[in-house]
């Protein structure tokens, strides 16, 4: 497989309420790579393994940085097993990937375009194992582990106001879950998770709760900060066919520990930074060409929120949106098109702003399916693969070995996620 991509930024305009001066910025990227996956299947034993290079070059100030000139390949390889046994009733796989990446030059700062010239970072790898038993005919157990090693912090750009250094992010994460099938038409699942995420980048605030910045050409850059993160709670997840055409899944994540450890100090954001419960449901229904889907989602309240202003104490949360789509497939000189109508928040609830806070909590958790919000494990596992809401370039941490071509990753669908560190 072989991919390139070139990103044009159009001049950026920046000005501020806190700052006259006015500035425009140009920025482009582009990347290219191959990759080369292979399939084997010998009884009861399926083999992946797979290679990539990559490589992004870019020059010009963006959104994270005033200046940038980097040139950098990424070159990794991926091998996976998974064993069937005692006539399929137990499945065991495990996978292992590593990426290398190697720095012709990455440079933020202006006064040394050749930073990190012919440089080699540590490099960044995933294990990753699972089994899953068939009980009974309707009731199976699974069991996922997943332990992922950065190698090197993924961002040059990020900064700390003492100038140490930020530390590579490492993760584990483990899910234990109960599958049951009684019916078509209802296929229950509770899932136990536990995600531990080392050095877990976020942007540092003062003791005011103010987020600290600092000023580069009359712009205006955050400051970060690690902490070691625990998120552990449990899902239920219920899912079914009404009939051939008409389909539903409902989700409810409760949150046990939210924890953050810096210099020592816990601090557990349940209920207070976000939310201990999360409900999602889904309702389906095809015909002829159409589909339509209607999603409820409803978050419990907490008490804090960060933005660009601040740290901001309000009661938060609580609410309950409901969003909708109907889609249309119809062929096209020859291509497959797809028309959707989306209906977002029917009910109007006012759950985007309180207490003058600029932040959208209606999009803060949960992922999508066919344009609707689905469950908030998924988002949670998410946020540790990629920290907490820090843009992370890839010419860094590497691209997955395999661009996701509706197929299988280079590991088996049944691993935790895809094991790029992102």
């Amino acid at each position: 497989m072989i991919y390139k991509g070139l990103v044009l930024q159009p001049p950026e305009h920046n000005e501020s309420f806190a700052n006259a001066i006015v500035s425009l910025r140009h920025y482009t990227e582009e990347s290219s790579g191959y990759s080369l996956r292979h399939n084997a299947q010998f009884g009861n034993t399926f083999v992946q393994l797979g290679g990539q290079i990559s490589n992004s070059n870019g020059f010009g100030p963006n959104l994270s940085n005033p200046y940038n000139n980097f040139d950098t390949t990424v070159k990794g390889w991926s091998g996976s097993v998974e064993q069937k046994l005692f006539d399929e009733a137990l499945s065991l796989d495990g996978g292992y990937r590593r990426d290398i990446t190697h720095s012709d030059v990455s440079s933020t700062v202006a006064a040394n375009p050749l930073a990190n010239h012919d440089v080699d970072l540590a490099p960044a790898q995933v294990f990753a194992f699972g089994a899953r038993w068939k009980i009974h005919e309707m009731l199976a157990l699974n069991a996922r582990y997943f332990h992922g090693d950065e190698g090197t912090p993924s961002d040059f750009s990020m900064k700390t106001k003492t100038g140490v250094p930020l530390h590579a992010e490492k993760q584990e994460r483990v899910e234990l879950a109960l599958e049951a099938a009684p019916a078509s038409s209802f296929k229950p699942t509770l899932t136990w998770f536990d995600y531990t995420i080392d050095n877990q980048k976020s942007v540092l605030t003062g003791a005011n709760n103010s987020l600290q910045t600092y000023t580069v050409n009359g712009e205006t850059y955050y400051y970060y900060a690690e902490a070691d993160v625990l998120r552990r709670g449990i899902e239920l997840a219920v899912k079914g066919d009404v009939r051939q055409s008409t389909s539903y899944s409902f989700s409810w994540t409760h949150l046990t520990t939210n924890s953050s450890t810096t210099n020592g100090v816990t601090n557990d954001g349940v209920g207070v930074s976000t939310p201990a419960d999360y409900f999602t449901a889904l309702l389906s229904h095809a015909w002829e060409k159409y589909r339509a889907n209607i999603s409820v989602k409803q978050v419990s309240s907490w008490l804090t929120s960060a933005s660009p202003v601040g740290i901001q104490n309000a009661d938060l949360g609580g609410y309950t949106t409901v969003d909708a789509n109907i889609m249309r497939t119809f062929p096209f000189s020859g291509y497959r098109l797809t028309a959707t109508l989306y209906g977002r928040n029917l009910g109007d609830e006012r759950d985007s702003e309180e207490a003058a806070i600029p932040h959208s909590r209606s999009n803060r958790y949960g992922r999508t399916e066919n344009g609707c919000a689905l469950g908030h494990r998924a988002h949670l596992c998410e946020q540790a693969r990629h920290g907490a809401d820090v843009c992370r370039r890839s010419r860094y941490a590497g691209e997955p070995l395999v661009v996701d071509d509706g197929e299988h990753h280079a590991l088996p669908q049944k691993l935790l996620s895809a094991i790029a560190l992102r």
